[in-house]
């Protein structure tokens, strides 16, 4: 893309890197089909539309965890009820709470930032990548998010194992 002097948002760059990292070569024929989606389609790039250029390109993973799943862990390890994660309140617990369970789902599932915004009461896509960048920045800053985010995540895939 820079060779061709095209600029692509930092966020789609994390997004193709996120689905597409077995190889150079792929990655950048994930890249060069998302250039010329957005010529063909004359829209400019974004996630959304590297969502749908690389719908059919990105691979599925088979042992994904189902959104609800994790909404109701992690709604219940910060005792709070799931509708409390999808409302609009900004109250710093709940927050806190949202950005991890957000940050858990883009982890353990293969959802797109707009279809996990979707699932947390129809936010922007930006406002998941600003969540699950809150999180990583607060898991290397403060032990105890690291603790937090370690233990939903042994919870959730053992309820997952459990049912398996």
């Amino acid at each position: 893309a820079e060779r061709e002097q095209i600029i692509v948002p930092h966020d789609v760059i994390e997004f193709v890197a996120s689905k597409f990292d077995q190889s150079v070569r792929e990655l950048e024929g994930a890249l060069v089909r998302v250039v010329a989606w957005s010529e063909l389609t004359g829209q400019p790039i974004d996630t959304p539309l590297t969502e749908r250029a690389l719908q059919d390109l990105i691979p599925q993973t088979s042992n994904e965890i189902p959104p609800p799943l994790i909404l109701e862990e992690t709604a219940k390890y910060f005792s709070l009820s799931t509708a409390d994660l999808m409302s609009k309140s900004r109250s710093r617990p709940l927050t806190q709470a949202r950005h991890i369970a957000m940050y858990l789902t883009r982890e353990n599932t293969g959802l797109s930032l707009m279809k996990i915004g979707e699932v947390f009461g129809g936010r922007d896509h930006t406002t998941v990548l600003h969540a699950i960048h809150k999180v990583e920045d607060e898991m290397r800053a403060r032990d105890t998010t690291f603790r937090q985010v370690q233990d939903l995540t042994r919870v959730i895939r053992g309820r997952v194992r459990g049912a398996a």
